[in-house]
C-alpha cells in the first residue's frame, strides 16, 4: 500500500548504488526504466499501478528524496558533533544503540551507507526497541531506579544544544548528500 520509513531508507540506498540518484539525491535521467520523468516531476515507480494493493503506482519524488535527506543531515550531523565533542572517532565506539519502532526494522548496512549511524562494524549495531517508554514504566515502578536514572544524569550526562552550535550547522550542510 505504501513505503513505510525504513523502507524508503532502503529504497534510497538501492538507488544511490545503482546509479538512478546521485550524490546530492538527484535522479539521473535515463538510467532506469522505472525512473519517469514525463510529465513532470521525475519518479521512481517502486510498484506499478498493477501490481499495488491501491491499483495505484507507488512511488518516490525529489520530495521524498529532499525529506529523507534533511532527516538524515540532521541525524548525521548531531552524531557527528558529539563524537568531536567527546573526542571519538565512530571506530573507537564500542556500540550504537538504535532505540524505538523506526529502527527495529531498519538495514544497519543501508543506514551505514546514507550515513544515519556511524560507520561502525555491523555486530556493533544494537536495537534496543521502545526504550524510552520501558524506561519511563521502570522510573515510575521503581524509586530505586528512578533515583539512579537521576544520579547518572546528574553525574554523566552533558547537554549540548546542537541547533545553536557552529559545527553542527557546518556538519548539516555537508550532511546534504546520500552517502556516509
Amino acid at each position: 500500500r505504501g513505503i513505510c520509513g525504513s523502507g524508503l531508507v532502503e529504497l534510497l540506498a538501492e538507488l544511490y548504488r545503482s546509479g538512478v540518484l546521485d550524490y546530492k539525491g538527484r535522479f539521473i535521467r535515463g538510467s532506469h526504466p522505472r525512473l519517469v520523468c514525463e510529465p513532470p516531476p521525475c519518479r521512481f515507480i517502486v510498484v506499478p499501478a498493477a501490481e499495488s494493493a491501491t491499483g495505484s503506482d507507488i512511488y518516490v519524488t525529489a520530495k521524498d528524496v529532499e525529506a529523507l535527506l534533511l532527516a538524515k543531515a540532521a541525524v548525521q550531523a548531531a552524531w557527528r558533533v558529539l563524537l568531536e565533542k567527546a573526542g571519538v572517532r565512530p571506530g573507537d565506539l564500542e556500540g550504537v544503540y538504535v532505540a524505538g519502532s523506526f529502527g527495529a526494522s531498519l538495514g544497519v548496512d543501508s543506514a551505514i551507507e546514507l550515513g544515519l549511524i556511524p560507520p561502525v562494524e555491523k555486530s556493533r549495531v544494537v536495537f534496543v526497541g521502545e526504550s524510552a517508554i520501558v524506561g519511563a514504566k521502570v522510573a515510575l515502578k521503581s524509586i530505586d531506579a528512578r533515583r539512579e536514572v537521576e544520579e547518572f544524569a546528574r553525574e554523566r550526562v552533558k547537554y549540548v544544544e546542537l541547533s545553536a552550535d557552529p559545527l553542527f550547522k557546518k556538519a548539516f550542510t555537508e550532511s546534504m548528500r546520500l552517502g556516509a
